[in-house]
C-alpha cells in the first residue's frame, strides 16, 4: 500500500502530470467542433466554406488546410473545454439522421461529396490527412 503523500507532495504531482497540458500544440488539422480564431486568420482565410453542407463535415479539414496553405499555424490547447448540455437545446444528430450509425453513414458520404466537389476527385492526395481518414467504419 502507497503511503499517504503530504499536501506540498500532492500538488507538486497536479503539477506535475497538468503541466504537459498548460501549453497549446501545433497541429496540420483541428476539429471544428470549437474554434477560436484571430481576426488576422479570418482576414487572410476567410469563413467556413458553405461547400460543405449541414451539419459542417469536413468543413472544418478544409479550413485547417487552407490556414495551413496561408502559412498560419493551427494550435489545440489542452486545457480548453466545452460543455453543452443536451437539455441546453438544438437537434441531435440521432433525431436528423434516424439514429448514430446512420448519422455516421450518411456523414461519411456527404463529407466525401463535398471534397469531390471542391477539390475534385484526388481530394485525398490533397488533404494532409490519412488516407482512410473518412472510410466507414468497420
Amino acid at each position: 500500500m502507497a503511503k499517504p503523500r503530504s499536501p506540498n507532495q500532492l500538488e507538486a504531482r497536479i503539477k506535475k502530470i497538468t503541466s504537459r497540458y498548460d501549453s497549446c500544440r501545433s497541429y496540420i488539422e483541428v476539429d471544428g467542433t470549437c474554434m477560436l480564431l484571430h481576426t488576422s486568420t479570418i482576414k487572410a482565410v476567410g469563413f467556413l466554406d458553405p461547400t460543405f453542407r449541414a451539419p459542417g463535415w469536413g468543413a472544418d479539414v478544409d479550413y485547417s488546410h487552407r490556414v495551413t496553405q496561408a502559412g498560419l499555424e493551427l494550435y489545440v490547447s489542452h486545457r480548453a473545454m466545452v460543455w453543452h448540455p443536451k437539455e441546453a437545446g438544438g437537434t441531435s444528430a440521432e433525431q436528423i439522421y434516424g439514429g448514430k450509425r446512420e448519422w455516421l453513414r450518411k456523414g461519411l458520404k456527404q463529407v466525401k461529396e463535398d471534397m469531390e466537389t471542391k477539390y475534385g476527385f484526388d481530394w485525398r492526395d490533397i488533404m494532409p490527412m490519412p488516407r482512410d481518414q473518412f472510410d466507414k467504419p468497420d
